[in-house]
């Protein structure tokens, strides 16, 4: 039984050459659009909401068109397409000159009253009730700032927002001054900001987190010299900085320069993956391939356990042809019986893989139905794994010409050709040799001729042949063996990432059952001469195997697992996915996949970089924010955007010693990310985890609730 290998991975649209900038609608094609949408049936209209495609207010958007000219509809197109901000004059004017340090605790406060007049009341109700909560568990200094952190991650940035703030008045750790400037500046308030940064960055003049937030802070001004000098600074201490170089790769194609913008979006995408830069690295006209991401994981050379599965020897003689028959037959056998095994198997793994992929659909769906419910955008919601896309990169990478699959195909196709090239003529030769011998056996045979016994020449040219046959074909045959060992393997590493636990599960079975039909239909050369007539001598040679013992393949679980404990917020990450937990004792909550948006009015874009307390002097980091380029004992880095978390790297120091508790046989390939290794460690991140918020580019146009709050005296 042989079982078709079907693996689907999601496909990701063709990237080719820049596409024309599109045209502003005109008031006839938006009249002629509403109509159609008013013209749509009652069953479009249920299946668009389905989808999770939230259908507008037609007499509404009628109602708002009525009067609009083409060119105001050609300035709200440009508007919306807008590269970089223009130039904001009275937030840039309101700036407060001067943030010291005495006056920063009362300048944060002046920033809370205002922002906490905006929100709704149960948002600072629960951000009280959460911040007295540290008070009560002694939570102090970068510790407490880690819960207003842990809110940012599950996107809910009012609510970080209003706890780091809380925390700041009470407390003036640098750290959570930095982080607080950062969401500052993602949430609208840019000039608010920077006050705060500038101290702080005269503090830490070479602080590529800082550089990088002033940068995105001047930027969402429209004070495009200022953030490109920021932004050059940090990208100078640190080249793959992820979020600086996305805001720079902005700034250069507002320019016309694309080949640099190209350049730079690279840079930001090749530690931190997301689709937006995939996406925007398409419509700059290149493609993205596999180099271009990191993947911070060493292949294993055989992850499934292949090599404990070998097939016994090709016969090279007569007697081996004979002894080998039994061992052959007995060999297939069991391979028949494990393969019958694995297909139940893997009809079991497929009923589990149908039941979680509907619970990932009602899911998702669930979700766009409450953003619809509440009035919010409802943004990509298709359940994928973590690294779907690195790792499909990875798959298409061992498609390339001169790759791995073409070194499989030749050996192949080399394989193939053997038969009729070199195995037919021998046989042909073969045949007309061993009818001579029996002429020649037949015409001495008989009363009064010799008689002679011509056994021992049937059976060496028997020898011959299959030594002129097999011994060839079994150097082929393990050549190309070892090639698929390779291919298969590697496309099983990578498919881990790729896809859910379930959907790996059926994967890695249905690649043992085709990895045991290959072993079974191996085919070698025999003649069968000696079936049915004994061999010439009394005592058959016993053939030498132990090659053909079938071992169980090797377990193929995930072995990339982590697990980060900030105390009351807990990240644990497998291959594909990532969970994470808030235990605060009144609040519980788990999520599995990071579907869920921002409140819905802030614009989030950040990178995340957590670094272990223990060890900071082993690993000489420095007081101050986090630096992107940081060598950390231990740590990780989020990349995210307002629909979640986008890549996740866990990553330790080797020379540190400690770390996450990273169950990763494999060093890193490559050596490193930034600095980083990756080392197989058992120690825990614990709840003296620093984390520092490196911010990004916002809206062009502001949607943060922070952009009309000014600060002139405090």
């Amino acid at each position: 039984m042989v079982l078709t290998l079907c693996i689907t991975i999601p496909s990701f649209a063709q990237q080719g050459s820049k596409p024309a900038k599109e045209k502003a609608p005109t008031q006839k094609e938006m009249a002629e659009m509403m109509k159609e949408l008013e013209n749509m049936s009652p069953e479009d209209k249920k299946m668009m909401e389905q989808m999770g495609i939230k259908m507008p207010d037609v007499k509404q958007m009628q109602k708002n068109m009525a009067g609009v000219t083409d060119k105001q509809l050609a300035d709200a197109w440009e508007d919306e397409n807008r590269l970089v901000p223009l130039r904001d004059a009275t937030r840039i004017a309101s700036i407060a000159p001067s943030v010291t340090d005495a006056r920063t605790k009362s300048y944060i406060a002046a920033i809370h009253g205002k922002y906490s007049s905006t929100l709704d009341k149960e948002i600072s109700a629960m951000g009280d009730h959460i911040y007295e909560w540290t008070k009560q568990n002694n939570l102090t200094g970068y510790k407490a700032g880690n819960i207003a952190i842990g809110f940012w991650i599950k996107g809910k940035p009012q609510t970080a927002l209003y706890i780091m703030g809380k925390i700041c008045m009470a407390d003036g750790d640098l750290d959570n001054l930095s982080n607080y400037a950062a969401m500052l500046s993602m949430m609208g308030g840019e000039h608010l900001a920077i006050p705060l940064l500038n101290n702080l960055n005269a503090k830490f003049p070479k602080n590529s987190t800082l550089l990088n937030n002033l940068g995105q802070a001047w930027f969402g001004l429209g004070e495009i010299n200022k953030a490109e000098k920021y932004l050059d600074s940090a990208i100078r201490f640190f080249g793959y900085h992820s979020q600086a170089n996305f805001t720079k790769s902005l700034i250069q194609e507002s320019k016309n320069h694309t080949a640099d913008a190209i350049r730079s979006v690279r840079n930001s995408i090749h530690n931190n993956y997301s689709q937006e830069k995939d996406e925007r690295l398409r419509k700059l006209g290149y493609d993205l391939q596999s180099d271009d991401v990191h993947f911070p994981f060493k292949k294993d050379p055989d992850p499934l356990g292949f090599g404990n599965f070998r097939h016994p020897d090709f016969p090279t003689t007569a007697e081996l042809e004979v002894g080998l028959k039994e061992v052959w037959a007995e060999y297939r056998e069991k391979l028949d019986e494990k393969i019958e095994s694995i297909a139940g198997q893997v009809r079991a793994a497929q009923e589990v893989m149908v039941q979680n992929q509907k619970k990932r659909i009602a899911y998702a769906q669930s979700i766009a139905n409450q953003s619809m419910a509440a009035g919010r955008a409802v943004g990509n919601i298709n359940p994928m794994p973590l690294y779907i896309r690195k790792a499909t990169l990875k798959l298409k990478a061992l498609e390339k010409a001169g790759g791995i699959k073409t070194v499989y195909e030749r050996h192949l196709k080399k394989m193939a050709e053997f038969w009729p090239t070199k195995i037919a003529p021998l046989k042909k030769q073969y045949d007309a040799d061993m009818a001579k011998i029996a002429e020649e056996d037949l015409e001495q045979t008989g009363e009064g001729k010799p008689n002679k016994d011509f056994c021992e020449v049937y059976m060496k040219r028997v020898s011959q042949y299959l030594k002129d046959c097999n011994i060839e074909l079994q150097a082929l045959t393990r050549d190309w063996l070892a090639v698929y060992k390779q291919l298969y393997g590697e496309q099983l590493f990578w498919l881990q990432y790729a896809q859910w636990p379930d959907e790996f599960e059926v994967s890695k079975l249905t690649y043992q059952a085709n990895w045991l039909s290959t072993l079974r239909d191996l085919k070698y050369e025999e003649t069968g001469f000696f079936d049915n007539r004994p061999l010439c001598i009394t005592e058959e040679d016993d053939p030498e195997n132990g090659s053909d013992s079938l071992q169980n393949f090797d377990d193929v679980a995930c072995q990339y697992k982590s697990e980060m404990n900030l105390g009351v917020w807990k990240f644990t990450q497998n291959c594909s996915k990532m969970t994470s937990e808030l235990d605060l004792k009144f609040i519980q909550y788990k999520r599995e996949d990071d579907f869920n948006r921002a409140e819905g009015d802030t614009y989030v874009k950040s990178t995340l970089k957590f670094a272990v307390e223990k060890g900071f002097d082993a690993t000489k980091i420095e007081r101050g924010p986090l630096k992107a380029e940081a060598k950390v004992g231990a740590g990780m880095e989020i990349e995210m955007d307002r629909t979640g978390v986008k890549d996740i790297i866990f990553s330790v120091e080797a020379k540190a010693g400690i770390g996450t508790n990273v169950l990763d046989d494999a060093l890193e390939e490559g050596g490193s990310i930034g600095g980083k290794d990756m080392v197989d460690t058992t120690v825990e991140i614990g709840v003296e985890a620093k984390a520092s918020l490196m911010s990004g580019k916002g809206s062009v146009k502001g949607t943060g609730k922070l952009e009309g709050i000014t600060i002139k005296e405090w």
